[in-house]
């Protein structure tokens, strides 16, 4: 089963449409095998808890990206040069090159110096069937050594004109970030470099869609969530389980969505599926007076002070 989300406006003249196909999934692990057999039906893929970097492609060659990090200074979003644990790389499949970035987290426990020796929880991938003009990285919402098992930063890639993301939040729910994730990411997408943009923002979010608080946004544009009715973490032994996987779709009022639970798969998770149709307008919507010269306003909610002061070791899915 799926669910439609619709977001259109009556002043844009359309002439032009195009379809995205984009897929998130919680592999639990390397499980690049079963990852192989989808790359042919998606543009792009989000892949939490990714492992290991893939064998199964070949050879891995590393490329040159231009890097950012999205943080906030004096209460603005900034961006500047990044260069850490995320990695560029192409390869052939079927003869067609793929473009994968990937998020190594090197963890260090600073009582002992020693690094973590299984990481596979933490990683992230995004891999995409175009060269990203740029990758944007939001690092984790806390440095607390403690927390090192959930610390995970956003990916993000320039696809195509749109800007997809990919997260994976904190499991116990009394500490998920989910919220403070979105309308961080709401924030910087209404930037001026970023306004005109469609964005997506898919993966594991540990959280109820209904459960979630989306961000007020400028009249003009649209943040919504978009997810299956069909549960992506079952819970096999009980015959049931819970929608966490989905996404969070914003921008510009001109695209329709859709997802879909994909059956199947060795992880913990079912992969879900989400496609964007977007239909392109003559122009793009004119911006009001205040917004040609500055960012729209997005209420960013503080971030919650068990993020800071939790001192208990979490366990993560």
């Amino acid at each position: 089963m799926n669910i439609f989300v619709l977001v259109f406006g009556l002043l844009f003249a359309v002439v032009a449409s195009q379809d995205f196909r984009f897929l998130t999934w919680n592999t639990g692990g390397s499980r690049w095998n079963e990852v192989k057999e989808l790359l042919s039906d998606y543009e792009v893929l989000g892949i939490q808890e990714a492992g290991r970097l893939p064998t199964v492609f070949g050879h891995l060659q590393p490329i040159v990206a231009r890097f950012w990090t999205v943080g906030l200074f004096n209460g603005d979003i900034v961006l500047t040069p990044f260069d850490s644990g995320v990695t560029a790389y192409m390869f052939l499949h079927n003869n067609v090159r793929y473009y994968m970035y990937y998020y190594d987290r090197i963890v260090e426990d600073p009582q002992t110096q020693q690094q973590n020796k299984d990481t596979r929880k933490q990683n992230l991938a995004i891999i995409s069937r175009q060269e990203a003009q740029d990758v944007y990285v939001i690092p984790p919402h806390s440095s607390d050594w403690l927390r090192l098992d959930v610390n995970r930063p956003i990916i993000g890639i320039n696809y195509s004109g749109s800007i997809v993301f990919t997260t994976h939040t904190d499991p116990n729910r009394a500490t998920n970030e989910i919220d403070a994730t979105i309308a961080f990411v709401a924030r910087f997408m209404t930037t001026p470099n970023q306004v005109q943009k469609l964005w997506i923002l898919m993966g594991d979010f540990n959280a109820l869609p209904e459960s979630i608080h989306l961000p007020q946004v400028p009249q003009q544009y649209f943040i919504n969530s978009v997810y299956p009715l069909d549960v992506t973490r079952p819970n096999r032994s009980l015959r049931g389980g819970t929608v966490i996987d989905y996404a969070i779709c914003g921008g510009p009022i001109y695209a329709t969505f859709r997802a879909d639970t994909i059956i199947g798969g060795s992880s913990d998770h079912f992969p879900v599926a989400i496609q964007m149709y977007v239909e392109q307008p003559i122009r793009p919507p004119q911006l009001p007076q205040q917004l040609a010269t500055m960012a729209p306003r997005v209420l960013l909610p503080p971030l919650p002070r068990s993020l800071a002061t939790n001192r208990q070791r979490i366990r993560y899915y």
